[in-house]
């Protein structure tokens, strides 16, 4: 089965939970404003990876999953959608060019990222030691609620358009493992959110996480494995709403006056 995903940690693994799954393309680190933008001008807005680092001040060979250089590495031209896909195509392209048969979305960079605002490019998303970003680099704010509710809503329908035959599922970051502040966002957001015909959605639940101490955003592999469980469910039940749509056109086409 030929799947995107398009968030976080989440998307990712529950994705690899599927039965026979392949990971065509992973989106990481890529916040709903900057994604929609992304798949709006089909990628011709984003800049090389080299640029991205000498425009942010940062290392092109710093190496870790979390390493600064590999966060702007999922925002660049060549690694837009390609985390931990070295040999894989850009989403937007293989987004236009190849079938999917499931896209994974999740909303868990817009509950608590902020952009930081340079000259010469668009906010990016990095991570810098405390209180050493370089000098005219602004940290921007999170987004409202109903800003990403649109945001997605938006998303949703272009990869609706692009990938029809494809089942679409928004799972919706769980954020019990978090303060107070972010669950509150996270409520607002639901409440705000509209998605298009057709798009399954997975509201948020209570998850353990990998660690108790650290990495609220990191869960426990069967907390994967319930989800992918319920993505296949939702995928029957689509399969079948699906196939009941295509034969009631086909009958309808087929009444004469």
């Amino acid at each position: 089965m030929r799947i995107a995903t398009v968030g976080s940690c989440l998307s990712r693994q529950t994705a690899r939970a599927v039965p026979f799954s392949r990971i065509l393309n992973s989106v990481y680190h890529n916040r709903s404003d900057r994604l929609l933008e992304t798949l709006l001008a089909s990628g011709e807005n984003l800049k090389p990876h080299d640029e991205l680092c000498r425009l942010l001040k940062i290392d092109p060979g710093e190496e870790g999953e979390f390493a600064a250089a590999n966060l702007l590495r999922n925002q660049s031209a060549e690694g837009f959608g390609a985390h931990r896909l070295p040999d894989c195509a850009p989403f937007h392209k293989t987004l236009a060019s190849a079938r999917f048969d499931m896209i994974l979305v999740d909303n868990f960079m817009d509950l608590g990222a902020r952009l930081y605002q340079i000259a010469d490019a668009a906010p990016c998303f990095c991570r810098y030691p405390r209180a050493q970003a370089p000098a005219g680099h602004t940290l921007g704010r999170r987004l409202a609620p109903e800003e990403s509710a649109d945001n997605f809503r938006q998303i949703l329908s272009l990869l609706r358009s692009a990938q029809p035959a494809a089942q679409i599922v928004f799972i919706h970051f769980p954020t019990g493992n978090y303060p107070r502040a972010r669950q509150d966002r996270a409520n607002a957001f639901l409440e705000c959110l509209k998605v298009p015909d057709g798009v399954q959605v997975i509201p948020p639940r209570a998850v353990r996480p990998r660690f108790a101490d650290r990495e609220p955003q990191h869960f426990r592999r069967a907390e994967y494995w319930r989800y992918a469980m319920e993505v296949l469910s939702l995928r029957a039940r689509w399969r079948w709403q699906r196939a009941w749509r295509t034969g009631d056109r086909e009958s309808h086409a087929g009444v004469g006056p």
